[in-house]
């Protein structure tokens, strides 16, 4: 009986264990494909930044040559 139970714990740390291992793997990949979309979206943020800035200064220009 005690070597069926300490084979049944054995499978489970088994399994368990390379669980762990899966979730350690897929995390990483996770991480890896944050830092990417990360990356995106700072670009595109940027390029928004720079096209308000961009309107507000052709606003302004024609702002002043309307009211002239």
């Amino acid at each position: 009986m005690s070597e069926d139970l300490h084979r049944a714990v054995g499978r489970i740390e088994g399994r368990l264990d390379t669980i762990i291992d899966l979730l350690k793997d897929r995390n990483a990949r996770d991480d890896a494909n944050k830092a990417i979309v990360e990356k995106r979206v700072a670009a595109v943020e940027k390029r928004q930044a720079w096209y308000s800035g961009a309107a507000a200064a052709v606003g302004a220009v024609v702002a002043v040559l309307v009211k002239h």
